[in-house]
């Protein structure tokens, strides 16, 4: 501008950044979990390569022209029912932390305590202490879910869904919930009980996400002593301390109250496997007035649970899980609530969480006094 010259109406400065895209590497189990803050990070100019366990190009090690590495909910090793990554993998991002490069981690079930972080080669370069998850301290579980697959269960909810799919997805994020040490089993019911998921410790129950996902209902109705009658004898030989079934049942179309065959009543099958420590917990799904929803209360009072109603299908992930909390300690706390700053620091400068959003769950986790 000349010397002398007034400023234009409207001058203004800012500042330009020149150069590359910054290059952002999402490690994740699933890619719907990187999904929002793929966007989110492509908004702010980022070069964003997200790769998936599941996929041919999961990588071995870090490239030297990336920026930072994100991990977002993806297990370590073998953990959560789910491959982890790589051996190799880790000690290269602890390797790339060391050399000054950027890490930020994610949490959820398979991340952390839960993705078997603890003892990895990343776990030295993290912010928190992640406690040992032993079950020499903490009584392991076994959980037996017991679904009803009748034709009742095909009916779509909001959203598209049946109830069978979002038992399911309900039945899924409960086991993701379980610790390493915990054991898993899954049968679903209609006038058989078939084994989709045989009883098996969780670190070695693998892949299960599509199994469990795939299931569909079928005809007629559940016939609850036969799933019953098949959990308990699952459970039998379980080597855990806490044996407990999780039956998931319709409240309008829950079947063979007393045995078919040998003429047992489930409720006096309830209590005699209580006295033997097996406890039993009911989610039906209906009304109050439904003609079985009583008889399924009373079965969870027998069996030393407890009983869950909803006639919501879309709320059957919240109680499945909730029902797994109250059973396992887990570090992942499925309830909403508002952050709150807790020590200052520049990466959260200027962002008002005084008037941000309720989140959904959060991680118990601790900090490292030297991080």
């Amino acid at each position: 501008m000349p010397e002398g010259a007034s400023d234009p109406v409207g001058a203004g400065s800012a500042p330009l950044a020149v150069g590359d895209k910054p290059r952002v590497l999402l490690l994740t189990a699933e890619p719907k979990d990187a999904e929002l803050l793929a966007t989110a990070l492509r908004a702010e100019a980022m070069q964003i390569d997200v790769r998936t366990l599941d996929g041919k190009d999961f990588p071995k090690q870090i490239d030297k022209e990336t920026d930072l590495v994100i991990i977002v909910n993806a297990p370590a090793g073998t953990a959560s029912s789910q491959r982890g990554m790589s051996e190799e993998l880790l000690i290269s991002i602890a390797k790339w932390v060391d050399e000054g490069g950027g890490l930020i981690v994610t949490g959820g079930p398979r991340a952390f305590d839960l993705g078997g972080y603890q003892g990895s080669p990343i776990e030295r370069v993290l912010p928190i202490r992640l406690d040992p998850v032993d079950p020499l301290t903490e009584p392991a579980a076994t959980i037996v879910a017991v679904l009803d697959q009748s034709g009742s269960m095909g009916a779509h909810v909001s959203g598209g869904k049946t109830k069978m799919e979002l038992a399911d997805e309900a039945v899924f994020a409960s086991i993701q919930m379980l610790r390493p040490f915990d054991y898993v089993g899954l049968t679903t019911v209609t006038t058989q009980a078939d084994w989709d998921v045989p009883v098996q410790p969780v670190s070695d129950a693998l892949d299960l996400e599509k199994k469990i996902l795939s299931i569909r209902s079928e005809g007629g109705g559940i016939y609850v002593y036969t799933g019953l009658e098949a959990a308990y004898a699952a459970l039998a030989d379980a080597p855990t301390p806490l044996k407990h079934v999780l039956l998931f049942s319709d409240c309008a179309d829950s079947e063979e109250k007393v045995s078919y065959s040998n003429g047992k009543d489930a409720q006096d099958l309830a209590a005699e496997k209580l006295k033997a420590g097996v406890t039993l917990s009911v989610v039906g799904i209906g009304e109050e007035m439904d003609p079985d929803t009583a008889w399924l209360k009373e079965l969870a009072a027998n069996g030393g649970g407890k009983f869950y109603l909803t006639n919501d299908a879309t709320k059957l992930r919240a109680l499945f899980v909730q029902e797994t909390e109250r059973l396992v300690d887990t570090s992942v706390q499925e309830v909403k609530f508002k952050a709150r700053v807790g020590a200052k620091h520049p990466m959260i400068a200027d962002i008002d969480y005084t008037n941000a959003p309720e989140l959904d769950a959060y991680q118990r986790l601790q900090p490292r006094k030297t991080s």
